[in-house]
């Protein structure tokens, strides 16, 4: 199931205000490694405040979720509320995965910088396709059944 959030952003609240909203929506006391979306902080902050979530989303890849939030600037930010529809379930229970955009010059030491802290919170060049997009981690159901067609053939 995929779930849209928008978070405002500037100027209804600060990027570290967004970020701790954000935070508090995809994880609860049930979270898997919650400690590396604290530790993300700084980088997420940075990328929130350059505005790169308003062109393309940040991706929550869990289990059985997805969740894409986009935050909200301007006049339209100061019209939204900062109260967020609870999700229905929580994305990052189990195995899961969060992608943010980030300007290409960024990729590099945002993403060593986040590596530090463990590997389920990652940035991906905006003007790229999100990787959660292109990639089965976080994205497979249970009950999936993988088929190797080769290994049918030669059978």
């Amino acid at each position: 199931m995929k779930v849209r959030r928008d978070v405002p952003a500037t100027p209804k609240q600060t990027a570290a205000a967004a970020w701790r909203s954000i935070v508090a929506l995809i994880s609860d006391d049930t979270s898997t490694d919650a400690d590396q979306l604290t530790a993300a902080a700084g980088v997420m902050e940075t990328l929130i405040a350059d505005e790169v979530p308003q062109q393309k989303p940040i991706a929550v890849a869990g289990e059985s979720l997805r969740v894409v939030l986009y935050c909200l600037y301007g006049d339209t930010a100061l019209d939204a509320d900062t109260e967020l529809d609870k999700l229905p379930g929580n994305p990052t229970k189990g195995d899961w995965v969060l992608y943010a955009p980030c300007e290409a010059e960024d990729v590099e030491w945002m993403n060593q910088a986040l590596s530090e802290n463990g590997d389920r919170v990652r940035v991906f060049d905006v003007e790229t396709d999100c990787p959660v997009d292109t990639e089965d981690k976080g994205m497979k159901k249970k009950g999936t059944v993988t088929i190797d067609w080769e290994a049918l053939k030669s059978a």
